[in-house]
């Protein structure tokens, strides 16, 4: 059974894990988990001033979502909700815990602010298909260059 709940100051730690494992997805040059006590204040803020979903399965973590509730950069009077981190453990993809987080997400998203914004990375399992079926248009494109 999959339940999607908001995550609690006390699955900070756990988060911070994840968060390591999709470093290592991303192979970057840099380590992105370098600084422990940062990472942790930056996943606390995000519990407790944004927005942070968790995905069990049969009662354990199995992935998690999180977005900034902002104004707009250009226009304050526009409420944005921008994904910021996504991962679902790897032996739990295509098993509905990525679809149900997507879900959730949106659904906070359409009751509360004016935009939801994805970056999609070029390695992810999910397709472009899903956000395109919950009324996503594809915008932008997000590149990197590592200068380090």
């Amino acid at each position: 059974m999959i339940r999607v709940r908001e995550a609690y100051i006390s699955d900070t730690g756990w988060l911070y894990n994840k968060c390591v494992d999709f470093a290592k997805f991303y192979e970057t040059k840099m380590n992105l988990s370098a600084n422990v006590e940062y990472a942790h204040k930056f996943l606390k803020d995000l519990i407790e001033n944004h927005l942070v979903y968790i995905g069990e399965k049969d009662g354990m973590p199995a992935g998690f979502i999180a977005g900034f509730i902002t104004p707009h950069h250009f226009n304050p009077d526009i409420r944005q909700l921008s994904e910021v981190l996504w991962w679902v453990e790897p032996e739990h993809r295509n098993s509905g815990v990525g679809a149900a987080l997507l879900k959730e997400f949106v659904e906070y998203g359409n009751k509360n602010c004016d935009w939801i914004a994805f970056t999609m990375e070029e390695k992810t399992p999910m397709s472009d298909a899903s956000l395109l079926k919950h009324g996503f248009k594809l915008t932008e494109k997000s590149y990197l260059k590592e200068v380090k």
